[in-house]
């Protein structure tokens, strides 16, 4: 769960950073899709650490929730081009 958190966080700075050098309104708007999933993705496995040894199942449950808000994000870079 930590490396998780640690990737999302690398991630989002990546696409900041992407968007600073961006003028596609199309991409920007992909853009801004994919940071605000990747800091609930970064935030989700944070908290899922700390739930991991009280209430694994909870935990499962959070992790499984990340994966469609990447899967669009991804989804809508694709669609940007």
């Amino acid at each position: 769960m930590k490396l998780g958190a640690l990737i999302a966080k690398a991630t989002l700075t990546i696409y900041n950073e992407i968007i600073k050098k961006t003028s596609s309104p199309q991409l920007l708007k992909a853009l801004n899709y994919c940071v605000e999933a990747y800091k609930y993705a970064s935030l989700s496995f944070e908290m899922v650490f700390s739930k991991l040894v009280e209430d694994p199942q909870t935990a499962n449950y959070d992790v499984t929730v990340m994966d469609p808000e990447i899967t669009n994000c991804e989804k809508e870079l694709l669609d940007a081009k």
